[in-house]
């Protein structure tokens, strides 16, 4: 007989907890995106959430790491301060990038608006701001979500375009 134990608890509630001033109902999410809130929850491990301003309105936006157990494939959680809520992998494709699970995710922080970044996947070599093509120089016009594998290379940043749509950049 083989038994599982879980130090996590999966919530009781039909809300997940995102920010400290309130929970988001399920009948609140019109978006269809996430079917069942009852099946996330927040393991331990996870890094804490974190807040920032990604789509520009000078509000907050709440950004949290979650296990869907019904996929058993952990994405983020994006509640913005508007009401909108998405979410990112958690079983579906991110973004053509070739996974759908952010099981690897043991950073996240916010990567603030204004700052310089360039994709490396076009780059063999760690290289200098000065020798970034013009065409992969980024600068963040609202806050982004930095990703990173805990004590390894690799991770990314997932931020809005001007069209309002998420894309990424890879680091390392």
């Amino acid at each position: 007989m083989i038994t599982f134990l879980s130090c996590t608890q999966k919530q009781e509630n039909p809300y997940i907890p995102l920010v400290d001033t309130g929970y988001v109902y399920v009948d609140e999410i019109k978006s269809g995106k996430i079917k069942d809130l009852d099946s996330l929850f927040i393991p331990s491990e996870m890094p804490i959430d974190i807040f920032c301003d990604l789509d520009g309105d000078k509000k907050n936006d709440t950004i949290g790491l979650r296990l869907d157990t019904l996929t058993l494939k952990y994405g983020l959680v994006i509640q913005y301060a508007a009401g909108r809520c998405d979410t990112l992998g958690m079983g579906k494709d991110f973004l053509d990038r070739g996974f759908n699970d952010f099981n690897w995710v043991g950073i996240m922080e916010v990567a603030p608006k204004g700052k310089f970044y360039w994709n490396y996947v076009n780059y063999e070599h760690n290289i200098s701001m000065d020798q970034v093509k013009s065409e992969d120089k980024i600068t963040l016009e609202q806050d982004g979500i930095f990703l990173h594998e805990s004590e390894a290379c690799g991770g990314g940043v997932i931020y809005l375009t001007d069209k309002n749509e998420y894309a990424w950049m890879q680091q390392e």
